[in-house]
């Protein structure tokens, strides 16, 4: 397990893209906290990235992430996904939520497969409740190496650090 922390008044990790193997499955687990729920409230509560995988560095040209937003109190865990330089405020079938509970201390495993038949499903399972669900998308027109993963990267300053335990 690594530890990824987002300082108070920040809004990222920083850090340069870690580059992921060639292959169709890419998985991460992680640990909820609460600190995650620990956000300025005085500004828009969009999304924030959680993780994903993209296109090299063009993370806003191809890319397909997981994220999670606060709404009264609970967080929500969605997707969202950059495909041929289409950006999912051009195409609503690019994002939404995932219909499963996510609690404190829950561990979640998140999943990117590229499909042979050019499509990319994203699957979210909560290990502590055995719930999955999986997204279906487009798959990216001229999708090039190398991918790499994203990390955290919150919409609104944090109030205090913000905690993610990552499983490598």
């Amino acid at each position: 397990m690594k530890k990824q922390v987002i300082k108070k008044g920040k809004k990222s990790i920083c850090h340069l893209p870690k580059f992921a193997n060639f292959g169709d499955i890419y998985s991460q687990k992680i640990k909820i906290h609460k600190s995650m729920l620990s956000t300025d409230d005085s500004c828009d509560s969009g999304w924030s990235k959680l993780w994903g995988i993209a296109l090299g560095h063009l993370h806003w040209h191809n890319s397909y992430r997981f994220v999670y937003r606060v709404i009264q109190d609970e967080l929500v865990i969605g997707y969202y996904a950059y495909i041929g330089g289409v950006s999912p405020q051009k195409n609503k079938n690019q994002k939404g939520s995932f219909d499963i509970r996510v609690d404190i201390g829950d561990e979640l495993e998140m999943i990117v497969y590229f499909k042979k038949n050019k499509e990319v499903a994203l699957t979210l399972h909560n290990i502590n409740t055995s719930q999955i669900e999986t997204i279906v998308l487009e798959y990216p027109k001229g999708w090039k190496f190398p991918r790499t993963y994203c990390f955290p990267n919150i919409k609104c300053d944090a109030t205090e650090n913000i905690y993610y335990d990552f499983f490598f």
